[in-house]
């Protein structure tokens, strides 16, 4: 599979499952969600120097998930996925851009704002064409082909939809 179809079979995949479409760049293009850059706290001047733009970013009211989309497993694009979710600072910066751009209250996903500020923690994902490599801490969205929806892992285990979270009380 293309780029551009894993990254449109990801859209379709997670429009099925609730999620708004919050942000993304595609590849070779543009469509209707703003390019989100998530920075580092080694940039403090204006400018894109050490930002990370995700080829998409979903939310529902339980969830935010940060995704990279490629034809083939990509190790570098895990590599930056994990970046984000151990940086305390850059996590917060994505939120800022998110609050900034007034995503949350356009897609009417205050309450996924508020359950981010309670703890619950930002998901990735790797969406990508077969085969499957297992790993623990992301989840994989495997495409087969584009006639047949694209299956969800954590590790090797296959799952219909990402669990639902709830607020750390």
């Amino acid at each position: 599979m293309r780029e551009d179809e894993v990254y449109l079979s990801t859209k379709k995949w997670l429009v099925s499952r609730g999620f708004e479409l919050l942000g993304g760049q595609p590849p070779r293009g543009t469509d209707r969600h703003p390019v989100i850059e998530i920075k580092s706290n080694s940039n403090r001047r204006k400018g894109s120097e050490h930002a990370f733009k995700p080829d998409l970013i979903a939310g529902r009211k339980d969830m935010l998930v940060i995704l990279e989309c490629k034809p083939q497993f990509d190790s570098t694009d895990l590599m930056k996925l994990r970046e984000v979710i151990a940086d305390r600072t850059r996590k917060v910066n994505l939120i800022v851009e998110l609050d900034q751009r007034r995503i949350f209250t356009r897609h009417r996903l205050q309450q996924l704002r508020l359950s981010l500020d309670a703890g619950n923690p930002i998901q990735t994902c790797m969406s990508y064409g077969e085969p499957l490599v297992a790993i623990n801490d992301a989840y994989a969205l495997v495409h087969t082909s584009l006639q047949v929806e694209p299956d969800l892992y954590l590790g090797a285990e296959k799952m219909t939809d990402f669990p639902k979270q709830e607020s750390e009380q």
